[in-house]
């Protein structure tokens, strides 16, 4: 029995307690451990139970009730399944107690031969609390209660046994002035046979850094009821144990961190062959996988609560691994289809790859001139060039690209002076695609390249008289052509280039004048169409655009190209420093109203709010969006009523959506320049401060955009008291 409630010695009560048991523990807790017969005159409730907390509901003479604070026990909800050897866990905590912070906490089991019989196991506070046949367990704390703060604790128990199944129950002294609520808290925990079993076929295996190793383990068991396993292998070097590949109990495959690019490659598998085998394969070997291989299983119950317990956990024998590294026999050559090639010709440079088992090996390949990188290509043939060669490599005048594991190519069109150096081939050989760890690097000899000068001295300055332009403004951009012979003399095409802003990918062709006088227009022809205008005179290109807009803002160069002959292809060129314009688009000139203000309406009525622009636009439409700001101490952010768009449509916030809401908050336009909120049948509820958002919008290259928002002063609205 759980300690009774004593009842005020004002109420007209007569009780006769009957102690049952004569220790000198139930004789001295006199409210704890004891049976109770009452007879209660002019009571409303009585309710007695055996071996826990009765509860007495009385009245005083006058008939007022009394209301106690309510204490609630909570223990882990059952039934509970866990096999015999585990480490079991049973949270138990409490509630609406008065008293200390830190609570007492008992624990008792009623065994399934003899349900009605309390048997005690544990306490936070008395150690004579056991009874004899959990003594020990306790004392070698095999069974102990941790505290997991003051009024929540975990009781372990760290090796279940067959005879530990049974009702637990939970039990905390009272520590309130006053016998209200639950003092305990029961939960079933049933103890199953372990039947988990995991076995492999232990082997010494010693194989060459990228062999293909395939592990086979068996896993099973026979639990009546319904759980999951969880299959994970490992690899064990010392004391520390890397994960390889595990398949979750939900069945999602989860790589360890160290072996996550290789799984997203399908280097890595686990495989589930027929009910029982579990396969691991590893397509190619890497010393990094050297040591103890083996798995581990894990079944998985679903407790009543949802959530997933462990319930065993158990490992297989052990395989040794030994990797072999592969002998460093890679050789780098570069070669050239031209050494001395002149002005404007083309070149190509040739990086080969001599290594064993080529195919099944990853390369990363660079090229450097005069020791500076100029590109790379990484193991998947993903090409990156260095920043002062994008430009050219976007014109088209670099290319490179890996024609095979063991050949890549860098062919450079129209060769300039700037291109002769010594050129080398650095390669890196890493473990995986994903994986940039380096196993070896070796460098190609030097090739030597001396580009031959044809003796133009061809240079191009791009100059523009400003580099920010208003919307609809005009500008001038102008390419001055020089060379060591009179400009005149040469047979000279133009290009003019353009990168958009933001860039996009690369250097668009805007137009080309051709040195018989016609003009090509490129695919960024469009957004030009009948705002450009070229001239040539002499030494100088003109570009000349009309009407800015938008799409105009951005990086211009001018290409200049000499030619042989009118057929063909040009022979040198020579690119122009960039220019960028920016495009400003119009500003808003619209005014709102920042005056505050108030208004005072009646209960019920309807209430108005002015929303007034000091300059109105006639060629604009307007958004205009209303807010609400609760009166203190409730939080001040604006709160959206209605937004109206400039096309008409209406938008409702939140707090503001209900079909109540909606046909009582009506956004209008009442003039050319004032706008109105309005209220029906305000409430208490709407009184507090309400603004106007207003943005302008102005039709550009066929579509809308917004030029500004302005933000009104707030007005107060409050209702009159009646």
């Amino acid at each position: 029995m759980r300690t009774p409630r004593p009842l005020p010695t004002s109420l007209p009560l007569l009780i006769f307690v009957l102690l049952l048991g004569d220790s000198e523990r139930r004789k001295k807790d006199f409210f704890g451990n004891v049976y109770c017969l009452l007879t209660v005159v002019n009571s409303t409730k009585v309710s007695v139970k055996k071996n826990f907390v009765w509860t007495l509901m009385a009245r005083g003479r006058d008939g007022a009730g009394m209301a106690f604070a309510q204490r609630h026990v909570a223990v882990q909800e059952g039934p509970l399944y866990r096999t015999e050897g585990s480490h079991v866990t049973l949270w138990c905590k409490v509630s609406g107690y008065q008293g200390p912070a830190e609570q007492t906490f008992q624990w008792s089991i009623y065994l399934p031969s003899a349900s009605e019989r309390e048997v005690q196991i544990v306490s936070t506070a008395d150690p004579s609390f056991p009874y004899a046949i959990y003594t020990q367990r306790v004392r070698a704390q095999e069974i102990y209660v941790e505290r997991v703060q003051g009024d929540a604790v975990l009781l372990h128990i760290t090796e279940l046994q067959d005879r530990d199944a049974g009702e637990y129950e939970c039990h905390t002294p009272n520590t309130d002035e006053r016998y209200f609520g639950s003092y305990s808290a029961k939960t079933n925990l049933t103890v199953i046979a372990d039947t988990l079993s995991v076995s492999m076929e232990p082997q010494d295996l010693i194989h060459t850094e990228g062999d293909a190793v395939e592990l086979t383990c068996k896993v099973s068991r026979s639990t009546a009821q319904h759980t999951h396993l969880s299959v994970g292998w490992y690899c064990l070097r010392g004391e520390h144990r890397a994960e390889i590949l595990t398949l979750s109990k939900d069945f999602v495959m989860m790589p360890g961190p160290a072996y996550a690019q290789r799984f997203l490659a399908g280097n890595v598998r686990l495989d589930k062959v027929g009910s029982t085998s579990y396969k691991l394969s590893i397509a190619a070997v890497e010393p990094s996988d050297q040591g103890q291989l083996y798995c581990e299983a894990v079944e998985w119950i679903e407790d009543p609560d949802g959530t997933w317990k462990d319930i065993s956990r158990k490992q297989s024998e052990r395989t040794s691994l030994v990797v072999t590294p592969q002998d460093r026999d890679l050789c780098v050559g570069i070669a050239a289809t031209k050494s001395n090639p002149s002005e404007g010709d083309t070149l190509q440079l040739n990086c080969t790859l001599e290594a064993q088992r080529s195919d099944s090996r990853h390369f990363q390949v660079a090229w450097l001139l005069n020791s500076t990188e100029m590109a790379r290509i990484d193991p998947r043939g993903l090409l990156v060039w260095m920043k002062e060669y994008e430009e050219r490599a976007s014109l088209g005048q670099l290319y490179a690209f890996k024609q095979s594991n063991t050949v890549y190519i860098l062919t450079i069109h129209e060769v300039g002076l700037e291109d002769s150096g010594a050129y080398h081939c650095s390669v890196l050989e890493v473990k995986a695609p994903g994986n940039f760890q380096s196993i070896q690097t070796n460098l190609s000899s030097a090739l030597r390249i001396n580009v031959k000068p044809i003796g133009l001295g061809l240079h191009a300055m791009l100059i523009s008289r400003t580099a920010t332009i208003s919307y609809t403004q005009s500008f001038e951009l102008i390419c001055r052509m020089s060379a060591s012979r009179p400009v005149e003399e040469l047979l000279l095409s133009v290009r003019w280039l353009f990168q958009p802003e933001p860039p996009a990918d690369g250097y668009q062709e805007l137009v080309r004048v051709l040195p018989n006088g016609t003009v090509s227009w490129g695919p960024a022809q469009p957004r030009f169409q009948g705002r450009a205008q070229l001239t040539k005179a002499g030494a100088f290109s003109r570009l000349h655009i009309h009407s800015a807009m938008a799409g105009h803002a951005g990086t211009y160069r001018c290409k200049v190209e000499v030619w042989k002959m009118l057929q063909g292809q040009p022979t040198v060129s020579f690119i122009s420093n960039a220019v960028g314009i920016k495009v400003v688009p119009p500003e808003s000139k619209l005014r709102v109203a920042m005056r505050e203000n108030s208004t005072e309406v009646a209960g019920s009525a309807d209430a108005s709010i002015e929303c007034r622009m000091e300059f109105p636009l006639n060629n604009s439409q307007l958004a205009v969006s209303w807010y609400y700001l609760p009166p203190p101490p409730t939080d001040a952010t604006p709160q959206l009523i209605v937004r109206a768009s400039h096309s008409g449509l209406l938008e409702y916030g939140a707090e503001f959506s209900s079909p109540t809401q909606k046909s009582r908050f009506l956004s209008q336009r009442v003039s050319r320049h004032v706008f109105q909120l309005r209220i029906l049948s305000a409430s208490p509820g709407d009184q507090g401060q309400y603004c106007c958002a207003v943005e302008e919008w102005c039709w550009l290259e066929g579509g809308w955009h917004g030029l500004g928002e302005r933000w009104s002063g707030r007005t107060r609205l409050l209702l009159q008291l009646p």
